[in-house]
């Protein structure tokens, strides 16, 4: 599905360009041939979100990727093209970061807790760290 990510590629441009692609909407363009492979993997199969993400995961540095993930949903140093997606599409981009680091971490307490009052720190980070534990609840 996604592309294969050695360790070595882990950074802040991977992870959000991941993000972005799960966050905005499919439009004509993806339909016609372009945008990312991500994209187009939604576009033929809307359904594929979670896989997506798991397959996704399955290439990462859990413990690389968790600083990336929070300094990315507290809104730090955002380019713009993201800044304006999470804008535009809050609810959207607070759905994909929930589902990321829900999937990632949510087996592993004390890491989802660190996740958490990290997140609780920042005004941004406040609207996942409540989603996630909210489906942490609804799991138990």
């Amino acid at each position: 599905m996604t592309p294969t990510i050695t360790m070595k590629d882990i950074d802040k441009t991977t992870v959000l360009d991941f993000i972005a692609d799960l966050t905005a909407p499919i439009g004509p363009e993806v339909f016609a041939g372009f945008g990312s492979k991500t994209q187009k993997e939604l576009a033929k199969d809307p359904l594929c979100f979670d896989a997506l993400i798991k397959d996704w995961l399955s290439n990462m540095d859990l413990d690389a990727l968790a600083p990336l993930l929070i300094e990315i949903a507290c809104g730090d140093s955002l380019p713009e093209r993201c800044a304006n997606l999470r804008m535009r599409f809050q609810k959207d981009w607070v759905l994909v970061l929930t589902s990321i680091i829900f999937e990632a971490y949510s087996s592993d307490e004390s890491a989802f807790e660190v996740i958490l009052h990290k997140l609780d720190d920042s005004l941004e980070g406040e609207d996942i760290a409540a989603e996630l534990r909210l489906w942490r609840d609804e799991e138990c």
